[in-house]
């Protein structure tokens, strides 16, 4: 090879290594888990990768999503004013989904938004149906999860990504911490 296909195989080489890092900022992040709510699945400081605003087609029941609660939601249990606020948490229910409510173990702020969307079997258990352009959210751990039986469903424009794998940890971390 002549100097000048090295040069042009270098700059290839070097053009395709930026697209790629491009693509992978532009529609993947990894973020660093700071708390216990999703335990056993995620521990505190494991890191996983997320497919950021991904379409709300691909949104499937159990897995695990990343979201921005609103501040109000946040409040309770961490700083509203933080404006990086994320959670992750396990989908458990898509628009239309009936899940069983307990109303005993609901959170005061969440009953009133409960009560607009109630459904009451013939056995007598209660049932809050997923409203169109939410999704119901939870903790795998429910002794350490603020999430949608706190809070009630999150609206698609607070979904923020799907988690696609966990990756390996690293001391010094450059992620997102995420709750």
């Amino acid at each position: 090879m002549n100097s000048n296909s090295l040069l042009t195989l270098f700059l290839y080489l070097i053009g395709l290594a930026v697209a790629f890092y491009v693509i992978l900022r532009t529609f993947f992040v990894d973020i660093t888990v700071i708390q216990n709510s999703m335990h056993p699945t995620v521990k505190e400081g494991e890191r996983v990768l997320i497919l950021k605003h991904s379409p709300i087609r691909w949104l499937r029941r159990n897995q695990v999503i990343i979201l921005q609660p609103e501040s109000w939601m946040s409040r309770k249990h961490h700083n509203p004013s933080r404006k990086d606020f994320l959670q992750l948490k396990r989908l458990v229910g898509l628009p239309g989904d009936r899940i069983l409510i307990d109303f005993n173990k609901v959170e005061k702020e969440a009953k009133e938004i409960f009560s607009q969307n109630i459904e009451i079997d013939s056995k007598g258990k209660t049932f809050f149906v997923v409203p169109p352009g939410h999704v119901f959210v939870k903790g795998d751990n429910p002794a350490e999860s603020y999430d949608s039986f706190s809070y009630g469903p999150i609206p698609f424009s607070r979904l923020h990504g799907i988690a696609i794998i966990k990756l390996p940890s690293r001391h010094t971390s450059h992620s997102q911490p995420v709750n």
